[in-house]
């Protein structure tokens, strides 16, 4: 079995869903978890207490990962409570349930921004 034990990970787009799973086994290994969010879902609560419960340390920060500015601001804010940085795992991502003739040019930059340029920008800014 692995151990986390003494790392801090960050998990993107983590108040639900796999992202939420993913935070609760770094937990459940040892890990110290950054739970990421664009939006709060009342389940986030439920993930924090979780992770809480488990004995491990759990900051949990709302920041559009497709902003550098908010993820800069995110970063400086994990390094600050925990010191380091171990472990990124970018999970954020979403879709437009729509045709393709019906997706408008917003809607195609939204996905793309969210899915490719958000680990563009947090792959360089946990880097150094």
């Amino acid at each position: 079995m692995y151990s986390f034990e003494g790392k801090v990970a960050i998990v993107t787009g983590s108040a639900r869903g796999f992202g939420a799973a993913t935070v609760r086994r770094f937990a459940e290994l040892g890990a110290d978890v950054v739970v990421n969010y664009r939006t709060l879902y009342p389940e986030t609560e439920q993930l924090i207490a979780a992770v809480e419960l488990l004995g491990r340390r759990v900051l949990a920060i709302q920041a559009d990962v497709t902003s550098r500015e908010q993820v800069r601001k995110m970063f400086k804010t994990v390094y600050d409570a925990f010191g380091h940085i171990d472990i990124l795992v970018n999970n954020a991502g979403v879709s437009r349930m729509k045709d393709f003739e019906e997706m408008s040019d917003e809607d195609w930059d939204f996905v793309l921004d969210s899915n490719l340029k958000s680990m563009f920008i947090t792959g360089q800014e946990v880097f150094p």
